[in-house]
This record gives C-alpha cells, sequence and structure tokens, in this order.
C-alpha cells in the first residue's frame, strides 16, 4: 500500500493533481452520510470531484447493514 501527503489545502484539487501526475484511469470515492447540519454547512468531496474528472469515476455508498 502507498500513502502520499499533499501539501494542498484544497482537498478536489490535490486529488485531481495527483490523478494527473500517475496517469490514473480510474477513481473511487467512500460517499458518507452526514447529518443535515453537515449537509447545508459542507459540500461534499463526491459532489465535487463529480464537476471536475476526464475519468471513471466509482462512488461507493458507506452505509450500516442491520442483519
Amino acid at each position: 500500500m502507498n500513502f502520499k501527503v499533499v501539501d494542498n489545502k484544497n482537498m478536489t484539487n490535490a486529488i485531481y493533481i495527483h490523478m494527473k501526475e500517475n496517469n490514473s484511469d480510474l477513481l473511487v470515492m467512500v460517499n458518507t452520510r452526514h447529518s443535515f447540519l453537515e449537509n447545508i454547512l459542507f459540500e461534499s468531496a463526491v459532489d465535487k470531484m463529480t464537476l471536475h474528472i476526464d475519468v471513471p469515476f466509482l462512488a461507493m455508498q458507506n452505509m450500516r447493514r442491520d442483519y
């Protein structure tokens, strides 16, 4: 597993730059549920990425399963 630290305050731009530098063919992100207040105050990173991406994008839902 590889980890990379990027000095960029904007997460969306950091992901986009990393993808361009490494010729990524696919982006996968996990979309987590937020409270009503969080939805009003903060824009989702998944929502931001969908506007600027030019490769296939898989957004997975992080939902709790009740068995």
